[in-house]
Protein backbone atom coordinates (compact mmCIF):
# COMPACT_ATOMS: atom_id res chain seq x y z
CA UNK A 1 0.00 0.00 0.00
CA UNK A 2 1.33 3.76 -0.80
CA UNK A 3 2.05 5.34 1.71
CA UNK A 4 0.77 9.05 0.53
CA UNK A 5 -2.30 9.68 -2.05
CA UNK A 6 -0.15 12.89 -3.48
CA UNK A 7 2.82 14.43 -2.62
CA UNK A 8 3.90 18.40 -3.14
CA UNK A 9 6.40 21.18 -3.12
CA UNK A 10 6.63 24.52 -3.17
CA UNK A 11 9.19 26.96 -2.11
CA UNK A 12 9.07 30.69 -0.94
CA UNK A 13 11.01 33.51 -2.39
CA UNK A 14 10.84 37.73 -2.12
CA UNK A 15 10.80 39.10 -4.98
CA UNK A 16 10.53 42.28 -7.24
CA UNK A 17 8.04 42.76 -9.42
CA UNK A 18 6.26 44.93 -11.75
CA UNK A 19 2.69 44.92 -11.18
CA UNK A 20 -0.09 47.22 -13.28
CA UNK A 21 3.37 49.46 -14.03
CA UNK A 22 4.06 49.56 -10.39
CA UNK A 23 7.29 47.49 -8.77
CA UNK A 24 6.80 46.10 -5.71
CA UNK A 25 7.68 43.50 -3.47
CA UNK A 26 6.07 40.63 -3.21
CA UNK A 27 6.48 36.77 -1.65
CA UNK A 28 6.20 34.10 -4.51
CA UNK A 29 5.59 30.50 -4.28
CA UNK A 30 7.16 28.49 -6.66
CA UNK A 31 4.85 25.15 -6.32
CA UNK A 32 4.68 21.61 -8.20
CA UNK A 33 1.95 21.63 -11.02
CA UNK A 34 -0.56 19.39 -8.68
CA UNK A 35 -0.24 21.78 -5.59
CA UNK A 36 -3.20 23.83 -5.78
CA UNK A 37 -5.29 20.18 -7.13
CA UNK A 38 -3.96 18.59 -3.89
CA UNK A 39 -5.09 20.92 -1.66
CA UNK A 40 -8.20 21.29 -2.89
CA UNK A 41 -8.34 24.97 -4.02
CA UNK A 42 -10.20 26.02 -6.98
CA UNK A 43 -9.85 29.68 -8.56
CA UNK A 44 -11.87 32.34 -7.96
CA UNK A 45 -11.27 33.46 -11.03
CA UNK A 46 -9.38 31.80 -13.88
CA UNK A 47 -7.56 28.08 -13.44
CA UNK A 48 -4.88 27.45 -11.02
CA UNK A 49 -2.19 25.77 -11.63
CA UNK A 50 -1.36 22.39 -12.98
CA UNK A 51 0.90 19.81 -13.92
CA UNK A 52 0.95 20.82 -17.16
CA UNK A 53 2.46 24.08 -16.47
CA UNK A 54 5.28 22.39 -14.36
CA UNK A 55 6.41 20.52 -17.24
CA UNK A 56 9.12 21.54 -19.29
CA UNK A 57 11.73 24.09 -17.66
CA UNK A 58 10.50 27.69 -18.16
CA UNK A 59 7.92 26.70 -20.88
CA UNK A 60 5.11 28.45 -18.99
CA UNK A 61 5.33 31.57 -17.30
CA UNK A 62 2.21 31.70 -15.83
CA UNK A 63 1.28 32.99 -12.60
CA UNK A 64 -2.03 33.15 -10.12
CA UNK A 65 -2.58 35.67 -7.64
CA UNK A 66 -3.51 36.16 -4.17
CA UNK A 67 -7.21 37.46 -3.84
CA UNK A 68 -5.92 40.40 -1.91
CA UNK A 69 -3.18 41.09 -4.11
CA UNK A 70 -5.30 41.39 -6.95
CA UNK A 71 -7.44 43.62 -4.71
CA UNK A 72 -3.81 46.13 -3.52
CA UNK A 73 -2.07 45.80 -6.67
CA UNK A 74 -3.98 45.13 -10.04
CA UNK A 75 -7.14 47.49 -8.95
CA UNK A 76 -9.50 44.22 -8.71
CA UNK A 77 -9.62 44.89 -11.94
CA UNK A 78 -12.31 41.86 -13.23
CA UNK A 79 -10.31 41.59 -16.38
CA UNK A 80 -6.88 40.76 -14.76
CA UNK A 81 -6.33 37.32 -17.01
CA UNK A 82 -5.46 39.96 -19.60
CA UNK A 83 -2.91 41.63 -17.42
CA UNK A 84 0.86 40.48 -17.14
CA UNK A 85 3.62 40.50 -14.41
CA UNK A 86 6.80 41.01 -14.86
CA UNK A 87 9.52 39.40 -13.29
CA UNK A 88 13.29 39.63 -13.84
CA UNK A 89 12.55 40.80 -16.97
CA UNK A 90 10.38 37.86 -16.95
CA UNK A 91 6.65 38.23 -18.67
CA UNK A 92 4.25 36.17 -16.62
CA UNK A 93 0.26 36.00 -17.85
CA UNK A 94 -1.93 35.79 -14.94
CA UNK A 95 -4.40 32.63 -15.52
CA UNK A 96 -5.96 33.64 -11.99
CA UNK A 97 -6.71 34.41 -8.69
CA UNK A 98 -7.44 32.87 -5.42
CA UNK A 99 -10.23 32.59 -3.40
CA UNK A 100 -10.11 35.11 -0.51
CA UNK A 101 -9.87 32.67 1.88
CA UNK A 102 -6.68 30.67 0.84
CA UNK A 103 -3.42 32.20 1.03
CA UNK A 104 -1.40 29.49 1.54
CA UNK A 105 -0.39 26.54 3.65
CA UNK A 106 2.06 28.62 5.71
CA UNK A 107 0.91 29.43 8.76
CA UNK A 108 1.72 33.51 9.15
CA UNK A 109 3.61 33.87 5.56
CA UNK A 110 0.85 34.31 3.06
CA UNK A 111 2.02 34.26 -0.67
CA UNK A 112 1.20 37.26 -2.99
CA UNK A 113 1.97 35.23 -6.44
CA UNK A 114 1.82 31.16 -7.43
CA UNK A 115 4.37 30.61 -10.21
CA UNK A 116 5.47 26.68 -11.57
CA UNK A 117 8.63 25.28 -9.76
CA UNK A 118 9.69 25.00 -13.52
CA UNK A 119 10.49 28.63 -13.37
CA UNK A 120 12.78 28.21 -10.86
CA UNK A 121 15.82 29.13 -13.30
CA UNK A 122 14.47 32.50 -14.35
CA UNK A 123 13.07 33.57 -11.06
CA UNK A 124 16.07 32.89 -9.19
CA UNK A 125 18.81 33.67 -11.23
CA UNK A 126 21.67 34.01 -8.76
CA UNK A 127 20.72 29.54 -8.77
CA UNK A 128 20.80 28.62 -12.81
CA UNK A 129 21.40 25.22 -12.03
CA UNK A 130 19.29 24.12 -8.99
CA UNK A 131 16.12 22.55 -10.73
CA UNK A 132 19.25 20.02 -12.31
CA UNK A 133 21.21 19.37 -9.28
CA UNK A 134 18.83 19.37 -6.78
CA UNK A 135 15.95 19.12 -4.87
CA UNK A 136 16.99 20.38 -1.04
CA UNK A 137 15.28 24.09 -2.45
CA UNK A 138 11.50 22.28 -2.22
CA UNK A 139 9.47 21.77 0.67
CA UNK A 140 7.60 18.48 0.06
CA UNK A 141 4.13 18.00 2.11
CA UNK A 142 1.91 14.65 1.42
CA UNK A 143 -1.33 13.60 1.97
CA UNK A 144 -1.76 10.31 3.47
CA UNK A 145 -3.14 7.74 1.85
CA UNK A 146 -6.59 6.31 2.94
CA UNK A 147 -5.80 3.80 6.02
CA UNK A 148 -2.54 4.83 6.50
CA UNK A 149 -1.17 6.41 9.92
CA UNK A 150 1.55 8.54 10.22
CA UNK A 151 3.32 6.48 12.28
CA UNK A 152 2.88 3.83 9.39
CA UNK A 153 4.05 6.60 6.75
CA UNK A 154 6.95 7.62 8.76
CA UNK A 155 8.25 4.39 8.97
CA UNK A 156 7.63 3.86 5.41
CA UNK A 157 9.40 6.80 4.12
CA UNK A 158 12.80 6.01 6.37
CA UNK A 159 14.34 3.68 3.53
CA UNK A 160 13.44 5.84 0.53
CA UNK A 161 15.23 8.54 2.63
CA UNK A 162 17.98 6.85 3.24
CA UNK A 163 18.68 5.95 -0.73
CA UNK A 164 18.34 9.26 -1.58
CA UNK A 165 21.90 9.50 0.85
CA UNK A 166 23.29 7.16 -0.65
CA UNK A 167 22.77 8.24 -4.01
CA UNK A 168 24.25 11.42 -3.32
CA UNK A 169 27.12 10.01 -1.17
CA UNK A 170 28.00 6.46 -3.48
CA UNK A 171 31.57 6.49 -1.66
CA UNK A 172 30.75 7.80 1.59
CA UNK A 173 33.23 9.39 4.28
CA UNK A 174 33.06 7.47 8.32
CA UNK A 175 31.89 11.22 9.09
CA UNK A 176 29.24 10.74 6.11
CA UNK A 177 28.32 7.15 7.47
CA UNK A 178 27.75 8.83 10.76
CA UNK A 179 25.43 10.74 9.67
CA UNK A 180 23.32 9.13 7.51
CA UNK A 181 22.62 6.66 10.48
CA UNK A 182 21.78 9.11 12.68
CA UNK A 183 19.22 10.84 10.29
CA UNK A 184 15.51 10.53 9.90
CA UNK A 185 12.75 12.23 8.06
CA UNK A 186 10.13 13.37 10.34
CA UNK A 187 6.56 13.63 9.62
CA UNK A 188 4.08 16.23 10.91
CA UNK A 189 0.77 16.64 10.75
CA UNK A 190 -0.38 19.63 8.89
CA UNK A 191 -4.12 19.96 8.75
CA UNK A 192 -4.32 23.38 10.16
CA UNK A 193 -0.84 24.30 8.32
CA UNK A 194 2.23 24.17 8.43
CA UNK A 195 3.85 26.21 11.25
CA UNK A 196 7.48 25.82 12.05
CA UNK A 197 6.88 28.33 14.62
CA UNK A 198 4.22 25.92 16.06
CA UNK A 199 6.66 22.93 16.62
CA UNK A 200 9.85 25.58 17.95
CA UNK A 201 7.38 27.67 20.58
CA UNK A 202 5.18 24.86 21.09
CA UNK A 203 6.88 23.43 24.30
CA UNK A 204 7.80 26.53 25.25
CA UNK A 205 4.23 27.84 25.29
CA UNK A 206 2.95 24.95 26.99
CA UNK A 207 5.75 25.61 29.95
CA UNK A 208 4.89 29.28 30.20
CA UNK A 209 0.79 28.32 30.62
CA UNK A 210 1.77 25.92 33.24
CA UNK A 211 3.83 28.02 34.92
CA UNK A 212 1.12 31.02 34.34
CA UNK A 213 -1.36 28.48 36.06
CA UNK A 214 0.73 27.70 39.10
CA UNK A 215 0.55 31.47 39.94
CA UNK A 216 -2.47 31.93 39.49
CA UNK A 217 -2.93 29.00 41.64
CA UNK A 218 -0.65 30.17 44.12
CA UNK A 219 -2.24 33.43 44.21
CA UNK A 220 -5.99 32.05 44.99
CA UNK A 221 -4.64 29.99 47.92
CA UNK A 222 -3.48 33.45 49.38
CA UNK A 223 -7.09 35.30 48.96
CA UNK A 224 -8.63 32.11 50.28
CA UNK A 225 -6.14 32.13 53.25
CA UNK A 226 -6.92 35.51 53.82
CA UNK A 227 -10.59 35.32 53.47
CA UNK A 228 -10.52 32.78 56.34
CA UNK A 229 -8.75 35.10 58.53
CA UNK A 230 -11.28 38.18 58.13
CA UNK A 231 -14.09 35.33 58.81
CA UNK A 232 -11.95 34.23 61.85
CA UNK A 233 -11.54 37.83 62.98
CA UNK A 234 -15.22 39.02 62.60
CA UNK A 235 -16.01 35.58 64.36
CA UNK A 236 -14.19 36.50 67.22
CA UNK A 237 -15.41 39.73 67.66
CA UNK A 238 -19.02 38.36 67.62
CA UNK A 239 -17.95 36.03 70.58
CA UNK A 240 -16.62 39.05 72.60
CA UNK A 241 -19.68 41.09 71.67
CA UNK A 242 -22.02 38.20 72.52
CA UNK A 243 -20.47 37.57 75.85
CA UNK A 244 -20.02 40.82 76.62
CA UNK A 245 -23.61 41.77 75.77
CA UNK A 246 -24.96 39.98 79.10
CA UNK A 247 -22.55 41.39 81.52
CA UNK A 248 -23.69 44.81 80.34
CA UNK A 249 -27.58 44.31 80.77
CA UNK A 250 -26.83 43.07 83.91
CA UNK A 251 -24.20 46.16 85.14
CA UNK A 252 -26.94 48.30 83.79
CA UNK A 253 -29.97 46.68 85.31
CA UNK A 254 -27.84 47.22 88.79
CA UNK A 255 -27.36 50.59 88.49
CA UNK A 256 -30.49 51.04 87.60
CA UNK A 257 -32.32 49.06 90.94
CA UNK A 258 -29.49 51.09 92.87
CA UNK A 259 -31.17 54.86 91.43
CA UNK A 260 -34.41 53.55 92.34
CA UNK A 261 -33.19 52.61 96.07
CA UNK A 262 -31.78 55.73 96.28
CA UNK A 263 -34.76 57.98 95.35
CA UNK A 264 -37.05 56.55 97.71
Amino acid sequence: MLSFSDVAAISLIDREVLANRTPGLARIALVSGNYFSMLGVSAAIGRTLTQDDDRIPEAHPVAVVAHRYWESHLGADPNVLAQTLTLNEGIYSIVGVAPRSFTGEWVGRPADIWIPTMQQAQAMPEFPTLLKNSASWLRPFARLAPGVTLAAAQAAIQPVYQDHFRQSWPHPTPQQTQFMARSRLLLRPAGTGYSPQRDLFGQALAILMICAGLVLLVAAANVANLLLARVARDSARWQFVSRSAPAACASCASSLLRACCLRR
